[in-house]
């Protein structure tokens, strides 16, 4: 275990997910008898199993602006964790509004727009698996094409209209899967987008493969995931709660996009326990 002054060093964002942990502990007590009762009390135990791998964070302050707003998004997020052993890809529930809270941060909205770059003329923007759609939101203020914004939550659809049109943004929002989203736009799509937390419950090499698909040529994938960097990521006993079994290894992640699925030029950035992934298609 690493020592004590050794996290002082870690960035802001990753000590304040890790202020949420106390919580989470008490949202994954109140959920266990709900997940045996749904069959479902592995995830518990593996939430609990890599909660307990990643010390908590010393106590070096209250976190202020961004980070702040990072630790109230998770913390939002652990006191519902008896909802969240019930997401999967076809049900959100609690992780669309704390989706809005995490992409909304300047941190977080920042990584997006500098990974999207120039739309090229003519082209559309997909968001898929799109929770609240601030992925789309972020990319159309950018360049003022027009896109689509895709989901299988309702709910969600209409928050993206509501942004839309409180904007002024060409957004379409569609009731579809990554898989299906594609065949909804109507140009050629120069941007695949997955930024969304929501996102997070697709394996990313399917996420990728479709994406090289519905992709023109030169067009970019633009993803966002928390990776493994040879430890356990603080996100990770979130997700375990969700069902997500394991976060894909750096090395593995570039593999899977760059080698198996055959994207090229690929540019990727890190912030805090965030893994943002540029990849064009040749």
């Amino acid at each position: 275990m690493r020592r004590l002054r050794d996290f002082a060093r870690e960035d802001p964002i990753t000590l304040a997910i890790k202020l949420a942990y106390a919580h989470l502990r008490e949202g994954l007590e109140k959920a266990e008898k709900r997940a045996r009762r749904l069959g479902l009390e592995d995830r518990v135990e593996d939430a609990w199993r890599v909660l307990e791998r990643i010390p908590s964070a010393p106590l070096v302050g209250p976190p202020s602006g961004d980070a702040e707003l990072v630790r109230r998004a998770f913390v939002y997020l652990a006191s519902r964790a008896d909802k969240l052993i019930e997401v999967g890809p076809r049900s959100e529930g609690p992780l669309r509004l704390f989706a809005e809270a995490l992409m909304t941060t300047t941190f977080y909205s920042d990584l997006i727009a500098s990974m999207v770059g120039k739309v090229p003329r003519g082209s559309a923007v997909l968001e898929v698996q799109a929770g609240p759609g601030v992925g789309s939101q972020v990319a159309l203020t950018r360049s003022g094409a027009s896109g689509v914004a895709a989901d299988q939550d309702p709910t969600s659809l209409e928050i993206i209209e509501e942004r839309a049109l409180r904007l002024n943004l060409d957004l379409r929002p569609v009731l579809a899967s990554y898989n299906d989203a594609p065949t909804y736009v109507g140009a050629p799509i120069g941007v695949f987008m997955a930024v969304s937390p929501t996102a997070w419950l697709v394996d990313i090499a399917s996420l990728a493969s479709r994406a090289h698909a519905a992709l023109e040529p030169g067009g970019v994938f633009v993803a966002i995931w928390p990776v493994r960097h040879r430890e356990p990521n603080p996100v990770e006993p979130f997700l375990r709660l969700m069902g997500i079994k394991r976060l894909p290894e750096w090395d593995e992640l570039l593999y899977q996009v760059v080698h198996l699925v055959g994207f090229r030029r690929v540019r990727t950035k890190r912030i805090g326990p965030f893994t943002a992934i540029r990849a064009q298609k040749p």
